[in-house]
């Protein structure tokens, strides 16, 4: 927040590598640099964030759904 103004940045970026030919969009997500505030508050709940997570481009490894 600056004042009474609410800032929002993104924190992920999501980059469109193209369509499979079912339809589904296939993309990687990539980190910006920016490490939200509430990162620390998730960790002190116990819960492990990957220490990279927020590191400028860190790329998110991609599962593909299982299909059936």
């Amino acid at each position: 927040m600056e004042g009474d103004t609410v800032s929002l940045q993104d924190i992920f970026i999501f980059e469109k590598l193209g369509i499979r030919e079912d339809g589904k969009v296939i993309g990687t997500f990539h980190t910006t640099g920016i490490r939200p505030k509430f990162a620390d508050r998730i960790e002190t709940s116990g819960i492990k964030l990957p220490d990279a997570m927020f590191e400028p481009n860190f790329e998110f490894e991609q599962k593909e759904e299982a299909t059936s």
